[in-house]
């Protein structure tokens, strides 16, 4: 494992890396020896009716605490959990439909302009993201790792 810098550009947020499960315990070893911040020791996240998934959740060495993390999770099971759901566009846009957007940007007191900034009809769907359209690049996104597909 080598510390290196993370160029965030306007990113924010967790960025994910799969791994095999067993190398997990070895990540957080070397970040221990190496005195960094670990945010969520090893730890098996369970999901009902579904896989375990292992995960060690690190701060970003190279900035102070702002909310960058870097997230080791254990391939086998997340591949398990990351299978295209054949209904999944479908729930998506019936969860978008029945959601409660509207009272919540009437109680924030949002504008028209920034309402729209979030609108249901600005979302696009990539497998199991969503991201707002205003907010793809204008080049490709390329997947860093399996975990982004």
């Amino acid at each position: 494992l080598r510390i290196a810098p993370v160029n965030h550009e306007q990113a924010f947020g967790r960025i994910a890396f799969s791994c095999p499960t067993a190398e997990l315990s070895g990540i957080q070893e070397a970040i221990k020896k190496a005195d960094q911040k670990i945010l969520t020791p090893l730890v098996s996240l369970d999901t009902p009716g579904k896989a375990t998934v292992h995960v060690v959740i690190l701060a970003d060495p190279n900035m102070k605490w702002d909310g960058h993390e870097i997230c080791f999770v254990g391939d086998e099971a997340f591949r398990e959990l990351s299978q295209v759901d054949p209904k999944g566009e479908s729930l998506l846009k019936e969860a978008l439909i029945a959601d409660k957007s509207d009272e919540w940007f009437a109680k924030k007191g949002l504008s028209k302009e920034e309402k729209e900034r979030y609108s249901k009809d600005n979302i696009l769907s990539l497998d199991c993201m969503v991201i707002p359209k205003k907010t793809l690049p204008d080049k490709p996104i390329a997947p860093i790792t399996p975990f982004l597909h």
